[in-house]
């Protein structure tokens, strides 16, 4: 339905309940039937919006809302929302692979965003088919030929883990000024105990 009535809906929860340590932030795409210029514009929109609403935003820059792994072209609409956000409200970015990591994290920081979201949903089928059990793989096919969907849950979990583990080496190395958030392939309490 559009940011208008999500902004309502935080707003009214924030009168209503007066949230002490509980920080709210809105995660925001570009609409998946605009491209180009277009589909920037939708997600600056958002982020105005949702200044003085959230205390923290972030931007979805992974499937299925992102198409290719242009880096360049994801800097620069990141910087975008940057230029809107200014330093009123922390961004971080969701990605669904950690392509150009180094370049990808660099660039991140020297833009202040606040952190990056590892990791989205995946699509690449063929990689996770063989890691199912014979009996779900036929209810797999159907649904990923009929949806497209995300894998998410324990079927990305190397995936993921691997992501977090390269993004933290980077940020460790580099000295970057970025949080990190793990998410996607935790199960249990021994994944939450390893993704800290």
């Amino acid at each position: 339905k559009g940011v208008d009535p999500l902004i309502d809906t935080v707003k009214e929860f924030q009168d209503r309940v007066q949230p002490k340590g509980f920080p709210i932030g809105i995660s925001t795409m570009g609409h998946p039937t605009q491209s180009g210029q277009e589909k920037v514009d939708g997600v600056l929109e958002c982020v105005k919006k949702s200044i003085g609403a959230a205390d923290f935003i972030e931007i979805n820059e992974s499937c299925p809302n992102v198409k290719g792994h242009d880096s360049a072209a994801m800097i620069a609409r990141v910087k975008a929302v940057m230029d809107v956000a200014g330093d009123e409200l922390p961004i971080f970015i969701k990605l669904g692979n950690l392509a150009h990591a180094e370049e990808t994290l660099c660039g991140f920081a020297e833009l202040g965003v606040a952190g990056v979201v590892l990791l989205n949903t995946q699509k690449n089928y063929p990689l996770y088919e063989p890691k199912l059990n014979a009996a779900d793989k036929k209810i797999f096919k159907f649904y990923t030929e009929k949806f497209e969907g995300g894998l998410s849950g324990e079927i990305i979990r190397d995936t993921s883990f691997d992501a977090v583990k390269l993004a933290k080496s980077i940020i460790n190395k580099e000295s970057l000024k970025l949080e990190l958030i793990h998410v996607g392939g935790i199960g249990n309490p021994a994944d939450v105990a390893e993704s800290r």
